[in-house]
């Protein structure tokens, strides 16, 4: 029998010169690949200024159920979307 509970995961993002917005689409939201804007905390700046060396880390927390589920970043408002390296496509 399949668990068909749905357990917390958190998506992240980050890259160095990345700017909000940063949005994720997905296969196991609702609707499917339906761009959602992520959240973000600023992790480091060389002067406070958000437009001047600022890094970010973006996220945003799901619940699914177990299984292989797709997700992709889109950056910015444009159409130049990006896969998380290092993870299996």
């Amino acid at each position: 029998m399949q668990d068909t509970r749905e357990h917390p995961i958190r998506l992240k993002y980050s890259h160095p010169g990345a700017r909000p917005p940063v949005y994720v689409a997905a296969s196991f939201t609702s609707p499917p690949w339906q761009p959602l804007e992520l959240d973000y905390v600023q992790v480091s700046s060389m002067n406070n200024d958000l437009d001047n060396m600022s890094e970010f880390e973006f996220f945003k927390d799901f619940y699914v159920t177990e299984g292989h589920w797709q997700y992709k970043f889109r950056l910015g408002p444009g159409d130049w979307w990006v896969c998380r390296e290092g993870v299996e496509t």
